[in-house]
């Protein structure tokens, strides 16, 4: 077999060879649509069932949140996991982000919480975006059985706004005030022509 033939056998081989990493992060609102004012989660869920290394596993890595701070105010994040890289706001550009680096959570499942207000005006989208914290060599990591890093896919998420609705009870008094009026407005009318 001539060296060309060789080489690209072997290429084949090799990339035949190559898991296909479909590990994933992504985040998940707890409501899509979101009223005026209301506070709501935001789930940041790992996938790395197809991540390299022994499974179960343990798994790492550093994301950076980014929304827009006339839409959403942050007021939080909770995990069960142990955070590397503490949580920490800062600004790209326009957008207010939010970094922080957790370890050792599992194959598949929640890695923590977000808590948002929304405060933009109505009708409105809020979009919240993530991404790797470092999106050139990248900081995510399996633990086991030696230190394997991996390339999750990424998938932000967005919320609609909708105006704080009128209650019905509000309705009712509303409508029975204008009536109130409306009748106290004619009263005086029938009161002068009685008097004539």
């Amino acid at each position: 077999m001539t060296t060309p033939n060789r080489f690209a056998m072997f290429t084949t081989l090799a990339l035949l060879g190559l898991q296909a990493e479909a590990a994933s992060i992504t985040l998940q609102p707890s409501q899509a649509v979101v009223q005026q004012g209301a506070s709501f989660t935001v789930d940041l869920l790992l996938n790395a069932l197809d991540a390299p290394g022994s499974h179960p596993g343990m798994f790492g890595g550093q994301v950076v949140i980014d929304y827009d701070p006339a839409q959403l105010q942050f007021t939080g994040f909770t995990s069960g996991y142990h955070l590397y890289e503490p949580v920490t706001q800062g600004t790209s550009g326009t957008r207010s982000t939010i970094t922080l680096g957790f370890e050792a959570t599992t194959d598949n499942g929640l890695v923590g919480q977000f808590s948002f207000t929304a405060i933009g005006s109505p009708q409105q989208i809020a979009t919240l975006g993530v991404q790797d914290a470092d999106d050139f060599m990248g900081t995510f990591v399996s633990y086991l059985q030696t230190y394997q890093a991996f390339y999750p896919e990424f998938a932000g998420t967005s919320v609609q706004i909708q105006a704080v609705p009128l209650p019905g009870a509000a309705w009712m008094a509303l409508t029975a005030l204008g009536a109130a009026a409306s009748r106290l407005r004619r009263r005086p009318r029938q009161e002068s022509s009685a008097i004539r």
